[in-house]
């Protein structure tokens, strides 16, 4: 289980934290999500998929999403605003050592 520091910790480096789809690991969806709103960590929702059973469309990603308690704003931003920010910056070259 992630803890308060944990997500604070998140929070400070800009990293997000995982609401999953997965089966038994989505048991602490709603746990994740009070603390990284406590923390105002950014949030992801993935499935984690390990087969094709696995994948989500954009309708069970939104139940997953509401499902750990997360606000209609909340949801969009985890869903769309927090994944497009992380594949740009995946996208963006590294910087230049001097």
């Amino acid at each position: 289980f992630i803890n308060e520091e944990e997500a604070a910790l998140a929070a400070g480096r800009e990293l997000y934290l995982e609401i999953t789809a997965r089966g038994g690991h989505n048991w602490t969806n709603g746990h994740v999500a009070r603390l990284a709103r406590q923390a105002g960590a950014r949030l992801l929702v993935d499935t984690d998929t390990h087969s094709p059973a696995d994948m989500l469309d954009q309708a069970g990603a939104w139940k997953v999403a509401l499902g750990a308690g997360l606000s209609h704003d909340e949801a969009r931003t985890a869903l769309v605003d927090n994944a497009q920010a992380l594949v740009a910056r995946l996208l963006r070259p590294p910087a230049q050592a001097i």
